[in-house]
């Protein structure tokens, strides 16, 4: 039923296509993707081919690779890309956070630039991702790394995924669906508002966060270019928007640690003048986000990307969702993203801005719209966060209070 769920979240069987699935090497997430193929091929997919990536090969790689060759990806990942565009194909990655662990003892800029340069390899279907014209799925698999970090065995952590995701419900299709219109109700109430700055409060955190005119809230259902409308993440209970970055200051405190490549850091803080991150602390894993933000310092300075993995691509707001009520960190962002509000940096979702698909680059960057080949979440409410909403027409109206959606928007 999950891989079922899965492809509705991609429009079939009621819109077939070919699915390219990225999936872990673990055991458990290749058995996971033989279930998932056989069901796209039940419910008319012409293709479903899967690449499967592992995070031992990874260290290898990175350790013992020619100086300069540690990052490279070989020509058929960008082909693979363009095959997906050219079929009109979905692309879902099955992820299972297999590289937690895996990763200690590498230098934090490797797996961060391998991440950048499988963004810059994927830039077919990329461009079109970011832009939501074509359809695509994160969807969670457990791995024995993931569930090894969560002190739990596989079969709980699969409790846990078909608890938040309505697996375990009578009608896990219907739950589905019913969050998607609830996402939808909420956006058009956001939209109405006409939000140019979103303003965060909370414990060590004062944050604004200005939007541009054609800023335009999403949550749950997107529809691609052919129509389609498809679920980007499964669970999601998060609605989101793309920033101005050039609008983006204050300090704010991140709520629950987050996995960078492999990495946790915990105790997060970041100050945010002039819209770029200017200063970071950390309790734990400091090094690796350091790292991460800096990935596109030694790249082409010309690009209108360049230093975009300091500033910020995504606001997203979330209350008191089933992730949140579930009580367990999940060192995920698929999940944990979806218990808190939170920003990313890197890349923005263009699909977010009204009539901006179209556009080129050069003005992308002209109405701050942020580029890059990374892109980051970091979770920052918790019980003690207040989020205002500051309108074009003057109003300031509070939208999450103590971590909670208001009245007017749960």
């Amino acid at each position: 039923m999950y891989a079922r769920v899965l492809l509705r979240c991609i429009g079939l069987p009621e819109h077939p296509r070919p699915i390219f699935v990225s999936a872990d090497t673990d055991p458990h997430a290749v058995q996971f993707a033989a279930i998932f193929a056989e069901e796209a091929f039940r419910a008319g997919a012409p293709i479903c081919d899967v690449a499967y990536t592992d995070p031992y090969v990874n260290r290898a790689r990175f350790l013992h690779a020619p100086k300069g060759k540690e990052v490279l990806f070989p020509p058929h990942v960008t082909q693979r890309a363009q095959d997906t565009v050219d079929l009109n194909g979905a692309n879902v990655a099955l992820y299972g956070n297999a590289e937690l662990g895996v990763y200690d003892g590498i230098d934090p800029q490797l797996p961060n630039l391998q991440r950048s340069m499988f963004f810059a390899a994927r830039k077919p279907f990329h461009d079109r991702q970011i832009r939501y014209l074509s359809p695509w799925l994160v969807g969670a698999v457990p791995t024995e790394a993931w569930a090894r970090k969560l002190g739990i065995t596989v079969d709980a952590l699969w409790g846990l995924i078909f608890k938040v995701t309505g697996i375990d419900r009578d009608d896990p299709i219907g739950y589905l669906e019913g969050t998607v219109a609830a996402l939808k109700r909420r956006t058009e109430r956001l939209n109405k508002l006409g939000i140019r700055t979103l303003h965060f409060q909370g414990l060590g955190t004062e944050l604004r966060v200005g939007l541009s005119e054609r800023a335009r809230w999403l949550g749950g259902a997107k529809q691609a270019e052919d129509g389609v409308w498809f679920v980007s993440n499964w669970p999601t209970f998060e609605v989101f928007t793309t920033p101005d970055w050039r609008s983006v200051t204050g300090h704010v405190a991140i709520t629950k640690p987050c996995v960078v490549s492999g990495n946790v850091a915990q105790g997060l803080r970041l100050k945010i003048d002039g819209g770029e991150i200017v200063a970071l602390a950390a309790e734990a894993g400091q090094n690796a986000y350091e790292r991460l933000v800096a990935t596109e310092d030694s790249l082409d300075t010309t690009a209108p990307k360049f230093r975009g993995a300091r500033r910020l691509g995504e606001v997203a707001l979330v209350g008191g969702s089933p992730v949140a009520q579930a009580g367990t960190l999940f060192y995920s962002t698929l999940f944990d993203e979806n218990a808190a509000c939170h920003i990313a940096t890197g890349s923005a979702y263009v699909g977010a801005l009204e009539g901006a698909s179209a556009m080129s680059p050069a003005e992308l960057a002209e109405i701050g719209c942020n580029q890059s080949d990374t892109h980051h979440d970091i979770m920052i409410s918790d019980s003690e966060t207040d989020v205002f909403a500051l309108c074009a027409d003057g109003r300031r109206v509070q939208v999450i209070e103590g971590g909670q959606w208001t009245p007017e928007f749960a």
